[in-house]
């Protein structure tokens, strides 16, 4: 261990840097005061340094005490340098705001040699700069690229104004003056806030980092200058080619940014075009999976639908047997039962196939709706009404009543039976009227016993 961090002076280690400056201020005033003194062969109080106190003659008091019997009391004021216990705070006091008073005018006089050094700085960087910029020293420069670049940044560095240095030269003056009164009365009454030293702290930092700030861009620029002076003048100026660089720059600058923006783009379309194809697929693969079940139903509904074609195909066989042995046995009532049972299940069996048809055709009649009914019932219309009507009779005039009938439901579809006017009469195909009229007449009972047309 040092032998100093066990002594008395191991304390300087916990005084910031400016409460070192302001204790060696002080120790050199109070040197400077005492050598006076010495000089004088004065002794030396603390009234040595401030305004000295004329003393009032002592008083004498009697008080009376706990016991009975008066105590006299001596009484004397104080003087700055032999304060009694009644002023005794008020001096330290006042000592301790001089000290404080006497490192604010010194932190002032820093301050104010800095921002003389601040504006010399900036009365020698002006021309310099306009010199480099526009004159022949910035034209050896640009020759050299490194060193272009290297000026150019000390150039566009944001440093302070004149403007605003001249107004760091007012606020300086302002804060100044109360320091600067308090600094040379040593009997001032006047207390320098802590907003107040803020500030003046506040300013100095400022000042000393705008000031170095200059001195080394005046070296390092005289230092660029001094390299480059050996080197052919350039045709242009520095000005003139910085302004070329940062245009080239700028352009250099937009391209990476349409480049990115177009890569964006790319990729968002890619990834569009990625989802599109996903999209598809899965639309394909549902399709695909559709097709499949449908064709199993398809499949199924033809397996199913050719087991009962085979199924009534050997009940009309059987029917057909029995019909054959009443014929020979001459039961001819039999026979013509049997006949009949024969032909409907032949009916059915059409009827399931042209099912579809059916429902495609006729749709204006099967629908359910209130038009061409009689009690005014929602349901399909009536056979009889379409018989009624003559609709099925196979005649021009019969055609024409099915067209009317189909067309007059409001509330029904009209299906492909095309509406035939005087005016389309020659172009209107009668093809889709003649096959409604066919069905109809072939299955329109057993779609009333099917429930699809009404009695």
């Amino acid at each position: 261990m040092d032998s100093s961090e066990g002594s008395g002076l191991g304390f300087s280690r916990w005084l910031s840097p400016s409460s070192k400056n302001t204790v060696l201020v002080w120790l050199l005033m109070i040197g400077c005061v005492w050598l006076v003194l010495k000089w004088r062969d004065k002794p030396i109080t603390l009234s040595s340094f401030f305004t000295p106190i004329e003393a009032e003659p002592e008083t004498v008091q009697e008080r009376p005490s706990r016991y009975g019997e008066p105590v006299t009391v001596r009484e004397r004021p104080s003087v700055l340098g032999e304060p009694t216990p009644d002023g005794e705070d008020q001096t330290y006091d006042h000592v301790l705001e001089r000290i404080r008073v006497m490192a604010l005018a010194e932190q002032v006089k820093t301050l104010r040699t800095n921002m003389r050094k601040l504006q010399a700085h900036l009365s020698t960087w002006q021309p310099l700069s306009e010199s480099v910029l526009r004159g022949d020293l910035g034209r050896r420069v640009v020759v050299s690229p490194t060193h272009l670049t290297l000026a150019a940044k000390v150039l566009e560095e944001d440093r302070v104004t004149v403007e605003k240095a001249d107004e760091w030269d007012q606020r300086l003056e302002l804060l100044a003056e109360p320091v600067d009164k308090a600094a040379l009365d040593p009997s001032s009454k006047v207390t320098i806030s802590d907003e107040h030293s803020r500030l003046i702290s506040e300013l100095s930092l400022n000042v000393a980092s705008a000031m170095q700030s200059y001195s080394e861009a005046e070296s390092l620029m005289n230092i660029i200058i001094d390299e480059t002076a050996g080197l052919e003048p350039h045709t242009e100026t520095f000005e003139e080619v910085l302004r070329k660089q940062k245009r080239a720059d700028e352009i250099a600058l937009a391209a990476r940014i349409e480049e990115a923006r177009q890569a964006a783009r790319r990729e968002a379309e890619q990834r569009q075009i990625e989802s599109i194809q996903q999209s598809e697929q899965a639309l394909v693969e549902a399709e695909t999976k559709r097709q499949e079940l449908n064709a199993i139903e398809k499949k199924k509904a033809i397996e199913a639908q050719s087991k009962a074609e085979q199924e009534q195909m050997a009940a009309e066989a059987q029917v057909a047997e029995a019909q054959r042995q009443a014929t020979i046995n001459g039961l001819k009532e039999e026979a013509a039962v049997l006949a009949e049972k024969l032909r409907l299940a032949q009916l059915d069996r059409e009827f399931e196939r042209d099912k579809a048809k059916i429902e495609g055709y006729l749709s204006a009649f099967i629908s359910e709706g209130y038009t061409l009914r009689p009690d005014e019932t929602k349901g399909p219309v009536p056979l009889s009404v379409i018989e009624g009507e003559g609709a099925l009779k196979p005649t021009k005039a019969g055609i024409a009543k099915l067209v009317e009938l189909a067309h007059s439901s409001r509330d029904r579809p009209r299906g492909p039976i095309p509406y035939i006017t005087f005016f389309n009469a020659g172009q209107a195909s009668v093809e889709p009227i003649e096959t409604a009229q066919a069905l109809l007449t072939k299955y329109g009972k057993l779609m009333v016993q099917k429930g699809l047309l009404a009695p």
